[in-house]
């Protein structure tokens, strides 16, 4: 890909302690899409035709990376799963990345398709892919206008954790913290 970056951009390696993680949209969908196409073809269209289509139509942020320009310190699109893109944030920048499992933003229809395919929805919002929200470490004191902003098109920043000083990722489940692995999506060309 190229192309121009009017403003300076935004890296993965910017985050800091205290830094709160958010992206700015539901995540799994575009992941429980894709089973779901592999599992019943053009059916699924019909069955969940969000999940399809953020399979088949992704959009990528771009009104909303401009929007938070300013209020980040670091980001990334989620093109491979939250797990693989905290891992990427977290070695750049040198940090630790800790989320809470229960405000990751699920897709309103990720359980019901999972529960059909026998899959686990939180597994495809880590370790699913293409969904191309952003995750960004934004400093608490800019929280509420970069929120303000991405309300304003027609979205939602929602703070899933925290960045700290240390090394590795983690997700917090029930009061106890759990290593996450690097895993991701595999793109297949």
């Amino acid at each position: 890909v190229i192309g121009e970056a009017p403003k300076r951009p935004v890296l993965r390696r910017g985050a800091k302690a205290g830094d709160l993680l958010a992206v700015t949209g539901f995540l799994g969908g575009a992941a429980g899409g894709l089973h779901g196409l592999q599992k019943w073809g053009k059916r699924c269209a019909t069955l969940f035709p969000e999940l399809a289509g953020l399979q088949t139509r992704p959009e990528p942020r771009l009104a909303e990376s401009d929007a938070l320009q300013g209020s980040m310190n670091a980001c990334i699109d989620i093109s491979d799963g939250l797990a693989s893109e905290l891992h990427h944030i977290a070695k750049a920048s040198r940090v630790k990345c800790v989320v809470d499992s229960e405000w990751i933003p699920l897709h309103p229809k990720l359980k019901e398709l999972a529960r059909k395919l026998d899959l686990r929805a939180m597994d495809l919002a880590l370790y699913g892919g293409e969904d191309y929200h952003l995750l960004a470490a934004i400093p608490p004191k800019k929280l509420r206008a970069a929120q303000k902003k991405i309300r304003a098109l027609g979205g939602n920043l929602v703070v899933v954790g925290e960045v700290a000083s240390g090394r590795g990722v983690f997700v917090r489940r029930g009061g106890r913290l759990h290593q996450l692995r690097a895993l991701g999506h595999r793109h297949q060309f």
